[in-house]
């Protein structure tokens, strides 16, 4: 798993990782550095490596990588419910359906 706070990460990598992360979101630049607190040129800066994101920033992308994690976690699980709660009981049900 990839960690921001992690010191060896390249400048490469973790402008990789912040433009995944920022697209998953379905966000643009603006967006996501306000989501942040952040101005837009900081995170232009970051997905095009001529920065890396201060202490802070690595704070703040790691709690979105995380809770974006657990967002996609909780909806493939609601999916499974989903698909789960529509098969039929048993026979009879199936068959009360289509009359």
């Amino acid at each position: 798993m990839f960690r921001f706070t992690d010191m060896s990460n390249s400048e490469e990598q973790i402008a990789q990782h912040v433009l995944e992360i920022r697209l998953e979101m379905g966000l643009t630049q603006e967006q996501f550095a306000a989501k942040l607190g952040v101005s837009f040129p900081t995170v232009n800066r970051w997905e095009n490596r001529k920065t890396k994101p201060s202490p802070l920033a690595i704070q703040k992308l790691q709690k979105l990588l995380s809770a974006l994690k657990k967002k996609k976690s909780t909806s493939q699980d609601n999916v499974e419910d989903i698909k789960a709660s529509d098969a039929p009981q048993n026979k009879k049900n199936a068959n009360k359906a289509t009359v």
